[in-house]
């Protein structure tokens, strides 16, 4: 039986470490030495009789069931810290620290850049950690306290998550710039029953367009599916097909300069709710509560 409590500085280490996958990565962002990770992380895993990290010579630490268990627990311990110490400041001191958030793929390059401006304008002391990557990837990662929060279509959310909406779209199709129906204002998913379709293929992407098509009556007629959303416009602008979007650029031009039609749809469609995704009941740091409400700002905009 330990002996000894288990320390803030060890829960530290080890959240930092299993964010890193490395402790020389957790030395860096901690602004500690490799060695002080090492020991901390070796004493945590001694009280604990457990062995938290898989090590493999030079290939990155990877968390053991053990070390996912309390992983979640520690961030938990060290938000609810964090929250302990915020409140003894004065409410008008500035925020600082790190927020670890996660953005689905295709939402990414419309709202990241633009968060991450928004939050060094408006509160300069909170450096935003970002992670770009697929649903399931973002919700595991939630749910185990790796990411505090996460921006997300509001569709196919695990149990165990709260989901903040902070704003929505309307589906739509996009046809090549010469299609026939380019120059309509909407058209009917009927209208492009029987022509070839670009299917994406990203998480709950395809579940959401497969969805929508049937309940309007319509089995695509799937000439080719990518899992990326430039590969879809790419296909569609060359003539090969056309595809359902959410994410709407603001430039209706392929990567090749290829002309596009974005045509909303006449059926009736529910928007999709965009997310800040949480841990159910996790008590938020003011920093995270702060870049929920610049994700809203910025959705929004």
């Amino acid at each position: 039986m330990p002996t000894t409590a288990v320390t803030l500085r060890q829960l530290e280490y080890f959240v930092a470490t299993a964010r890193a996958h490395s402790m020389a990565g957790a030395a860096a962002v901690l602004h500690v030495s490799p060695a002080a990770v090492s020991l901390g992380i070796a004493e945590l895993e001694r009280m604990l009789d457990a062995q938290l990290f898989r090590r493999v010579r030079h290939q990155p630490l990877v968390l053991t069931d053990s070390g996912a268990d309390l992983l979640a627990d520690a961030s938990a311990v060290l938000a609810r810290v964090d929250e302990l110490e915020a409140r003894a400041l004065a409410r008008t001191a500035a925020l600082s620290g790190t927020v670890h958030l996660g953005c689905f793929t295709t939402l990414a390059p419309t709202y990241l850049p633009r968060l991450v401006s928004a939050m060094a304008d408006a509160h300069p002391d909170i450096r935003l950690e970002a992670t770009e990557g697929p649903l399931d990837l973002l919700q595991n990662d939630v749910l185990n306290g790796t990411l505090e929060l996460a921006l997300l279509y509001g569709v196919d959310l695990r149990p165990g998550l709260a989901a903040e909406r902070v704003g929505e779209l309307r589906p739509y199709v996009v046809l090549p710039g010469d299609h026939r129906l380019a120059k309509r204002r909407k058209v009917h998913l009927a209208d492009l029953a029987t022509e070839p379709m670009i299917l994406l293929d990203a998480p709950p992407s395809r579940q959401h367009a497969t969805s929508v098509l049937a309940a309007a009556g319509v089995t695509p007629v799937v000439e080719r599916v990518t899992q990326n959303f430039e590969t879809l416009r790419s296909f569609v602008a060359r003539g090969h097909g056309w595809g359902f979007l959410v994410q709407r650029p603001r430039d209706d031009t392929s990567y090749e300069g290829l002309p596009l039609a974005a045509v909303a749809i006449a059926d009736e469609v529910e928007p999709v709710a965009i997310v800040v995704a949480t841990a159910a009941g996790a008590r938020l740091s003011r920093r995270a509560q702060a870049c929920i409400g610049l994700c809203r700002t910025v959705v929004a905009a």
